[in-house]
């Protein structure tokens, strides 16, 4: 198939879903959901293989019957899949072009590799905007009744219980043709439908509409925290890359104990401003490092999913830290408040 050529020296590497996706996800699926799918298709969308929200489905959504009264309320919390590409570089074609880039030399022998490396650094970046791509294709296709995430090759799928089976069948054939496996092996460790799922590193519970940090997770990093501390008292120069793993280690913790962001600034100045393979922590990053091991030990993991984002429609305030004049201003909906907001800083600048 054709894909996207990987750049000679790209060191590109995909975004990390951010800390607002990590923990809004789940609440703007409820509402995303609730609001496409508060009337099911009239009989011309269906000969028209058209869904709520106008977009092809190719096929009327079987078992979408549920009443409006639990659209609304959400009584009936969504189901969760998880599922991985099997080899998902390996799957990925390079342009002929860019072959030549690929080229390495093994006991005198010539290889060309024509497929997308394990451990080049645009290798998952490319891979990401395949299944990103696939997953909003699906999201559009399934609109109202079931919502596609992708990260790299890991995929979750989120619907609604009576649709669950539908949502699979359409999800497992698109990868089929595409030509992206399903890892049989992973699917069975992360199992069928369910309310509780693990994704990108976090347990996500629908029914509890919460996300929480795994424990064995947890103990893992307060070890290499504490390891990481001995050595400093110890006066041994750390490696930098050791640093920085860590600093991404801390800063997921971060997105479901927030507090923690603000104790990562030293401790990330450091492996960012000296671009060394050794390094030393100055006393404020040291400072850090303490903070965290004995926050680790007390902080809370699980933290509640947050509600959908606000519509354009909805009212908004706007409010500043003025000592005269108004504080605040009410706009009948966002539109309304975004302009007003544009329209000052236009002003401020002539």
């Amino acid at each position: 198939m054709a894909d996207p050529c990987t750049p000679k020296r790209s060191t590109t590497r995909p975004q990390r879903p951010s800390a607002s996706h990590c923990r809004a996800w789940q609440g703007a699926t409820h509402h995303r959901l609730q609001q496409q799918a508060q009337r099911r298709p009239n009989r011309s969308e269906c000969l028209r293989g058209e869904g709520p929200a106008g977009n092809s489905t190719d096929a009327q959504v079987p078992g979408s019957g549920a009443s409006s009264k639990e659209a609304q309320h959400g009584q009936e919390p969504l189901l969760l899949l998880v599922r991985d590409v099997s080899k998902a570089f390996r799957r990925i074609g390079v342009r002929t072009s860019q072959i030549a880039s690929l080229h390495f030399r093994w006991k005198g022998v010539s290889y060309f590799d024509t497929r997308l490396p394990f451990g080049h650094a645009a290798s998952a970046h490319y891979c990401c905007k395949l299944t990103a791509a696939i997953a909003s294709a699906l999201t559009k296709k399934l609109a109202g009744y079931a919502i596609v995430l992708a990260y790299v090759d890991d995929f979750i799928l989120i619907a609604k219980p009576e649709v669950a089976t539908y949502v699979q069948e359409v999800f497992d054939q698109c990868l089929k043709d595409i030509g992206l496996p399903i890892s049989q092996s992973k699917a069975s460790e992360s199992g069928e439908w369910s309310t509780l799922a693990t994704w990108i590193g976090f347990e996500h519970d629908t029914h509890a509409m919460t996300h929480a940090l795994p424990q064995a997770k947890k103990e893992a990093i307060r070890d290499q925290l504490t390891t990481l501390r001995w050595l400093h008292q110890k006066g041994v120069s750390l490696h930098g890359m050791e640093v920085k793993s860590m600093c991404g280690k801390l800063s997921h913790i971060a997105t479901v104990f927030t507090a923690g962001r603000a104790f990562l600034t030293h401790l990330m100045k450091t492996h960012t401003e000296k671009h060394t393979y050794s390094v030393r922590l100055s006393e404020e990053a040291a400072a850090e490092l303490d903070w965290w091991i004995a926050a680790i030990e007390v902080m809370p993991t699980v933290a509640t999913m947050r509600k959908a984002p606000c519509e354009w429609s909805d009212p908004a305030i706007i409010s500043d830290a003025s000592l005269t004049g108004h504080g605040a201003l009410l706009f009948a909906n966002q539109r309304a408040a975004l302009m007003s907001d544009t329209t000052a800083i236009v002003e401020a600048m002539r």
